[in-house]
């Protein structure tokens, strides 16, 4: 092989990669716009359903946490 088949073979996988690049960029992008115009949000939702369910249930959680974090750091 000469140096002009070698080249040539290069610019010609170069530019099948370029292609692709720019192929997978513009997934991307589309993927982008399509979340900013999503109607619906993510939430983090518990895996226990049962869990927290009421305001005294988390003020003791909160309480019990409050407790152990002042044995930890002495306070």
């Amino acid at each position: 092989m000469d140096l002009l088949t070698i080249l040539t073979i290069c610019s010609i996988t170069a530019c099948i990669f370029s292609i692709l690049a720019l192929l997978l960029g513009f997934i991307a992008l589309l993927k982008v716009m399509a979340m900013e115009k999503a109607t619906h949000s993510v939430h983090f939702t518990p895996v226990e359903p049962e869990w927290a369910t009421s305001d005294a249930e988390v003020s003791e959680i909160n309480k019990e946490f409050a407790e152990e974090t002042e044995e930890i750091l002495g306070f």
